[in-house]
């Protein structure tokens, strides 16, 4: 009786407290990385540093904001005696910072980002999560999505190396120098509105691909894929395999 009273009277708490937005500001700074998990909204943009998080709905005090050198990683603790406390959270973090290096998005999180960033450049998403990128002026640019993640890049990324993986979408759009893109089990690449010089597109296993190059574009496709490239480019090499499809247009 006295446990049930008390799970009951913690649950009555728990739901009150969370019918009004909790705001809390996080004392960090001189970070250039930002790693975000557990379904968390995060939103980066260009300013001093500052970080502030809402609790749209949960407990604030479940949201773990955390600093290790230059990273800063956001995510929040599951309850043991209620996982299912997870579902019902909905914490939102605006993070103001000079300059970005990497950011990834995991675990069902939804990250924007326009800040501007280092001369190389990391994105990664992961595991159901999305990541939104614009304005990106690098040299270097890596960019990486799997596991049913979904990511969407505009900018001018330079030398840039794509891997897209297990069913993941990712959307580019700008320019960029070279593209080297490995697109695997039934994932899809739409890099038609991305615009640069070589292209090296490898697609395997069910996966689909649309790049542009308008000067030399290398492609080799293998079971099932598919690979369409745009821009006319004036050298072109091809290895198709068995039900695999290569389309210049």
């Amino acid at each position: 009786m006295f446990m049930r009273l008390s799970l009951g009277a913690a649950a009555a708490i728990m739901i009150a407290g969370s019918a009004v937005a909790q705001d809390r500001m996080f004392e960090v700074r001189d970070f250039t990385q930002v790693e975000v998990a557990e379904g968390i909204v995060a939103t980066l943009r260009e300013g001093p540093f500052r970080v502030e998080a809402t609790a749209r709905r949960g407990d604030i005090d479940r949201l773990v904001i955390e600093q290790d050198g230059d990273i800063l990683r956001i995510e929040r603790e599951t309850p043991w005696l209620q996982p299912s406390l997870n579902d019902e959270d909905r914490f939102e973090v605006d993070i103001q910072m000079p300059v970005l290096s990497r950011v990834i998005s995991r675990s069902g999180s939804t990250v924007t980002a326009d800040v501007p960033v280092t001369d190389r450049f990391e994105a990664e998403a992961q595991s159901g999560a999305s990541l939104d990128i614009e304005g990106v002026e690098a040299e270097e640019s890596s960019l990486r999505v799997a596991s049913g993640a979904r990511l969407q890049f505009e900018g001018a990324a330079g030398r840039t190396d794509v891997q897209v993986q297990s069913g993941a979408t990712m959307q580019l759009a700008g320019t960029c120098t070279d593209l080297n893109a490995q697109v695997r089990a039934g994932a899809r690449l739409d890099a038609g509105a991305f615009e640069c010089r070589t292209l090296s597109i490898s697609a395997r296993a069910g996966a689909s691909a649309l790049g542009y190059a308008d000067q030399s574009a290398a492609v080799q496709a293998r079971a099932g894929a598919s690979v369409r490239v745009l821009g006319n480019p004036s050298t072109r090499t091809t290895d198709g395999g068995v039900s695999a499809s290569i389309r210049f247009e």
